[in-house]
């Protein structure tokens, strides 16, 4: 049994709105002036908890569910109460310090915020973010000045539907969120550990710990007066040479034996954006550095055709084989950490992708790498850190070494994991045997996939397909799943997706871009959102401010917003429409939006001359 839960705390009223998706009942507790039914809140909690219900909250167990915690301890509120102890979280420093452990719960907890990662900083999404992503009809902010001492009547009732109104955002999330949950719920179980308000990436990396800890108990923590530290291994600077592979310095064209050389020399202080080489390839620029590989054309369009082939390379789960292959790893885990990573890596052979495990294998060895340059944890080694990055990148420039040595080919792509290159046809058998060289040089695998056409217009953004038909979109060419409108990742902003939409028409098809804007069909994609912080501003010339979260769109008649003093849409009109039956059809402003669609169009052909012998 699930149910949704939201609480506001304002000075003059409480409420806490629950919803019980399984019936469709609503349930509306307040504490105020006029009532205090807070005690039938606490029979419901423990109503919740005796039929083995499930809370589900929205940021609930860093805010929502302490103050609940509280009020259940206590038999009852009053709104100061209330009103004191969540100013007291807000204002805390401390992230943890209002956490009630699982524990201690008087129910059980699932927090959507959590589960999505949401707590991460680069993925930081309010309820708000979602309402605009989910494409609701409203986007409410709350009507009333929280710390307001006097409110009326109306004013309370307003609350409590605004309470109720992101309980219903809360539980469409939960919605989308079902099938997370129940991957959670199969591992729990499993492995007898409560995941279910762990995210993806921290699922792997405590089954990672887990197997480390069951091998080698103590391996991956020491307690020090009576509290757990992590074991780490620190490092001031890191000499690249040391950790350089003879593999990723088997290079010969001085484009990459200088870059490679260039890394050998290295000495790094700090993992992040301390290092940067450019070199050239070809016709493409090429960036190493700490933050990795780079190189694109910029502004083309690549097509396939009877002379030239669009191949491109990846390396199979790279980072993670490039670890295993040569036992690299935190030195304070040291030949312990090859085994589990190798153990995961073979585990998730044999399980298949729809298997809530695979993710889990997956992300722990993708997760382990990753945490080995954050300040946190037990897989900490910088060094590590940077013996993928380093070698990973210089790994990939043996690769393009290799290749351009024995074909007639060009780069016009490198990423993370892959380059993309194109292949003179006759010099396909040759290309293919270069790729098993560079295999058996390596011991890694390489998956390819042939392209008939690239769109480029940086190294961010660009749009391929595949010889079947596919499209890979990156970057500004991203867009919502079409079969739901739903984003590829929650946490994105799904401005004016008519945008890139509409560019790949024009790209794939031949579309027109107007023709094809005047017939769009959803308002909704013609939507974006403004995003401001605690402390930014939102005015339009009329005076008046907007919420943290504004739903607009470019229109011929409306107002110029203005943000923290700068122009949004600038030189243009917007419209809010926070509720989307403001969306006005003969109010939109299409040329803006076709100037948008313009900066996708890549219509400048790359070919490059054909070469012989």
């Amino acid at each position: 049994m699930n149910f949704i839960y939201d609480i506001e705390t304002l000075r003059a009223v409480f409420s806490a709105v629950i919803y019980h998706a399984e019936t469709g009942n609503w349930y509306v507790f307040e504490a105020s002036r006029r009532r205090n039914n807070t005690p039938d809140l606490v029979a419901m909690i423990r109503y919740i908890r005796s039929v083995g219900g499930n809370m589900i909250g929205f940021n609930s167990l860093h805010f929502d569910y302490p103050v609940i915690h509280d009020i259940v301890a206590a038999g009852g509120t009053d709104e100061l109460t209330a009103y004191m102890r969540a100013q007291t979280i807000i204002q805390s420093n401390d992230r943890f310090g209002h956490t009630i452990w699982p524990d201690r719960h008087h129910a059980r907890q699932i927090d959507l915020y959590k589960m999505h990662h949401f707590d991460n900083r680069a993925r930081a999404t309010s309820l708000k973010d979602l309402e605009f992503n989910m494409r609701l009809d409203n986007i409410e902010e709350m009507p009333h000045d929280i710390h307001a001492e006097y409110l009326s009547d109306a004013q309370i009732d307003d609350v409590l539907h605004y309470n109720a109104f992101d309980v219903a955002a809360t539980y469409r999330f939960w919605l989308h969120s079902r099938a997370m949950i129940a991957d959670r719920e199969k591992l729990s179980a499993k492995y007898n550990v409560d995941w279910i308000n762990h995210s993806d990436k921290k699922i792997g990396q405590s089954y990672f710990i887990k197997r480390l800890e069951e091998l080698q108990p103590g391996s991956c923590y020491r307690y020090v007066n009576g509290r757990r530290e992590a074991i780490q291994t620190a490092r001031e600077r890191i000499t690249v040479a040391d950790i350089l592979l003879p593999a990723a310095q088997a290079v010969t064209r001085p484009e990459f034996a200088t870059a490679v050389d260039w890394f050998r020399q290295s000495v790094i202080t700090a993992t992040k954006g301390e290092l940067k080489y450019k070199g050239q390839v070809g016709d493409c620029e090429f960036t190493l550095g700490t933050g990795g590989i780079h190189a694109s054309l910029k502004r083309k369009h690549v097509k396939a055709d009877d002379d030239w082939l669009i191949v491109d390379v990846d390396v199979k789960s790279y980072y993670p084989n490039l670890s295993i292959v040569n036992r690299l790893g935190p030195a304070h885990l040291g030949e312990l950490f090859a085994v589990v990573n190798s153990e995961m890596f073979e585990m998730r052979k044999k399980t298949v992708k729809t298997d809530p495990d695979n993710g889990m294998y997956k992300l722990g060895m993708n997760g382990a790498y990753g945490d080995s340059g954050a300040e946190y944890g037990p897989f900490r080694d910088p060094q590590y850190t940077m013996a993928i990055t380093v070698n990973g990148q210089c790994l990939l420039l043996v690769l393009a070494d290799i290749v351009l040595n024995h074909t007639r080919s060009h780069v016009i792509q490198m990423n993370t994991d892959g380059i993309t290159f194109m292949v003179q046809r006759p010099d396909r058998a040759i290309f293919d045997e270069c790729l098993k060289v560079w295999e058996k040089h390596t011991g890694l695998e390489l998956e390819h996939v042939d392209y008939s056409d690239v769109w480029i217009r940086d190294v961010n953004s660009y749009m391929a397909r595949t010889t079947a038909g596919k499209l890979k979109q990156i970057g500004d060419y991203e867009t919502a799943d079409p079969a739901d409108r739903q984003p590829r990742g929650w946490h994105q902003d799904c401005s004016a997706m008519v945008v890139p939409r509409v560019a790949e028409c024009v790209l794939t098809t031949g579309a027109d871009a107007m023709d094809t804007l005047v017939n769009w069909p959803d308002p909704f994609d013609f939507m974006l959102r403004l995003k401001v912080g605690r402390n930014s501003v939102v005015v339009d010339d009329t005076g008046r401010r907007s919420g943290r979260v504004t739903r607009y769109f470019v229109s011929k008649l409306g107002v110029q917003m203005r943000k923290d003093g700068g122009r949004v849409c600038a030189g243009w009109y917007v419209t809010c429409c926070n509720n989307a039956a403001e969306f006005d059809w003969f109010n939109l402003e299409l040329r803006w939006y076709a100037q948008q669609v313009r900066k996708l169009i890549v219509d400048e052909s790359y070919r490059p001359a054909l070469r012989y012998g």
